[in-house]
């Protein structure tokens, strides 16, 4: 089982990142511009949350979902979902907000997508999960995700917070997260690791590239267990 308190770790998966890297890219034509909400970054530059992810210059450079696309020096990161669901179309601008609540049993792979991702696919499939969900891919390029967080505490669902990113372009940056019990942020590095998202986190300005694939699901944390490099949990 996930130890109590339990934060991130890294897994040792030794893909073909290169190749996953390959395919993603080969989508570019379905990602959707998804620039960070507003209250992400007010809650930021305001103190309301425990860490900012970049500097409070950077914070206000910017771009904002509510201004709309290219109105700022720094574009935001673009999404889009390799799965879609028997509950709601999520091939338009789906938030997961809304899609991570869909039944983990709802999700299939996106017909046009299984001969463009075939490696992906496979991948995928050999991670540790019982039953596999929602698929949603990260892309950004010279940007940082703002600190946030997917899952609100007071409507956690571990199915739905803990989940494996495959991260087959690091832009040369780990992602940050925050240790509530410590009262620190910790740095998790790593093609392929697993953490909680109802813990605020965020990923710093990136020097090129950086493909995060977000899986979710029933996991078997026995599986799960056997493939852990380094663990964070609270203290």
């Amino acid at each position: 089982m996930i130890p109590e308190g339990f934060i991130a770790a890294t897994l040792d998966y030794p893909f073909d990142y290169g190749r996953i890297k390959s395919e993603i890219r080969s989508c570019k034509e379905l990602f959707l511009y998804t620039p960070p909400y507003q209250r992400q970054v007010e809650a930021g530059l305001s103190g309301r949350i425990p860490f900012m992810s970049e500097s409070a210059e950077n914070y206000r450079r910017i771009d904002i979902l509510e201004r709309g696309a290219g109105g700022s020096e720094l574009r935001g990161v673009s999404i889009f979902y390799l799965r879609n669901s028997a509950e709601g179309d999520v091939l338009r601008r789906s938030p997961y907000g809304v899609t991570k609540g869909f039944g983990h049993g709802s999700w299939h792979w996106r017909p046009e997508l299984e001969e463009r991702i075939p490696y992906t696919i496979e991948c995928i499939g050999s991670l540790p999960y019982k039953a596999l969900g929602l698929v949603r891919v990260f892309v950004c390029q010279d940007p940082f995700m703002p600190t946030h967080r997917d899952v609100e505490p007071d409507s956690y669902d571990k199915s739905r917070a803990v989940g494996v990113s495959l991260i087959p372009a690091t832009g040369d940056v780990g992602m940050l997260i925050w240790n509530r019990v410590a009262r620190r942020v910790e740095e998790v590095r790593g093609n392929c690791i697993v953490f909680d998202d109802s813990l605020w986190h965020g990923v710093p300005m990136t020097r090129g590239l950086r493909i995060t694939i977000r899986i979710f699901g029933e996991l078997d944390f026995e599986r799960l267990g056997e493939r852990l490099t380094a663990t964070l949990v609270a203290a």
